[in-house]
């Protein structure tokens, strides 16, 4: 059915504007976004299709080209789509970037999982901080399986001088959506604290994050 034939209480644009946003589920509210479908296709099946294949959790960190495999998103499309999300995503860095992310982290974790949570390889993030707990820099430092052979202190320390941090917040991925860290990350871990505590720019929390969930590491280590 298309959508100009459904009742309209039921169309998307109509419950937006007469329920609000919050009212509709995730395939409409792309659905809005993508404005029209194709021959055979409404913009609702087309929402629906592109949920099956990109999972909302999963669409944040997607090209424009895989994006256009999917029958009826071309690059216009697309781009207008991940746009909605790069949005999203620079939002809540938005928020770390004026608030103090400690005692309001939601935010910053927001942004890391967005950033990195579902990427299909590991990634190691650092988030320099300055006295406020306020972030002033962030960086992916490295790519690959987290252990002391390829995270490197020194290079970590170097940029969170290099950028007059006060502490540092690190972060990774786990791309199997399991969040329990491994020995080599608590190994890491507690050389990355060390070396803080001896160059005085503390690490405040190393934490593991998948598209959906959080583990701290510090936190857990320090029960």
């Amino acid at each position: 059915m298309k959508v100009r034939e459904m009742p309209i209480a039921a169309r998307p644009r109509e419950k937006a504007l007469n329920y609000g946003l919050s009212s509709l589920s995730d395939y409409e509210l792309i659905a809005i976004i993508l404005r029209t479908g194709y021959q055979g296709m409404s913009s609702l099946s087309l929402a629906q299709q592109v949920l099956k294949q990109f999972p909302l959790d999963k669409l944040n960190n997607i090209s424009i080209k895989q994006l256009m495999t999917i029958k009826g998103i071309k690059e216009a499309k697309a781009l207008e789509l991940l746009v909605c999300f790069e949005l999203s995503k620079r939002t809540s860095l938005y928020i770390s970037q004026k608030e103090d992310v400690i005692s309001n982290p939601t935010a910053l974790l927001n942004f890391i999982k967005s950033e990195i949570g579902s990427l299909s390889n590991e990634q190691f993030l650092v988030v320099c901080l300055n006295t406020k707990n306020v972030i002033i820099k962030y960086k992916v430092m490295f790519v690959g399986t987290v252990d002391v052979t390829v995270v490197h202190p020194r290079d970590i320390f170097k940029f969170a001088i290099e950028n007059n941090a006060t502490r540092i917040i690190c972060a990774h991925n786990h791309p199997s959506g399991d969040i329990t860290p491994s020995k080599q990350d608590i190994d890491i871990t507690k050389v990355i604290k060390k070396t803080g505590e001896m160059i005085g720019i503390p690490l405040l929390d190393h934490v593991i994050v998948s598209n959906s969930q959080v583990y701290s590491i510090l936190g857990n280590l320090n029960r």
